[in-house]
């Protein structure tokens, strides 16, 4: 609620402390905003007497990040592989294979699947279908542990018999 958000940033804007583009500092909380990136530090106790120097610390390693560009941005996001999985006989509930790509040292995973608009749980990189479509829509959200995002929205066809077909 923008009341909320209002009341957390209350606080007299202050750049004395050399953080971020806009920081806040009160009893033992530190806000401050860096390139994009809202940092809030809030600390107790033993920590309290040293929450401008933990602010300070990671206001430094965010300045040591390059600049990215957009495109550098976009190529690092993950990548969603979907293809339909082989049946082991006509009877069998059809199912649907991912893997996903991110760039080395980094991890993703898929945040949520729909499929045909009904949220499903995949297991294992496969994602069951419960019924036998000819044609389904998938709706993915992939996220990295850089916090970068990708979004897909494809219809698949599910082949007849034990024919595999591969959507990107």
């Amino acid at each position: 609620m923008p009341e909320m958000i209002i009341l957390y940033f209350n606080d007299q804007c202050t750049d004395d402390y050399g953080l971020g583009t806009v920081a806040y500092y009160n009893h033992g909380t530190v806000r401050f905003i860096r390139d994009n990136i809202a940092i809030v530090i809030d600390s107790h106790g033993e920590f309290m007497n040293e929450v401008l120097d933990i602010a300070k610390a990671i206001d430094a390693a965010l300045l040591k990040q390059p600049m990215l560009t957009v495109e550098q941005l976009q190529a690092r996001c993950p990548k969603l592989h979907l293809q339909t999985g082989r049946k082991a006989a006509e009877t069998a509930v059809p199912f649907l294979e991912y893997s996903i790509e991110a760039p080395a040292g980094v991890q993703a995973w898929v945040s949520d699947i729909k499929i045909n608009d009904i949220v499903r749980a995949p297991q294992d990189n496969i994602i069951f279908l419960l019924e036998k479509p000819n044609r389904v829509k998938v709706q993915a959200t992939v996220i990295s542990t850089e916090l970068l995002v990708s979004t897909y929205e494809i219809e698949i066809e599910i082949p007849e018999g034990n024919e595999t077909g591969i959507q990107e």
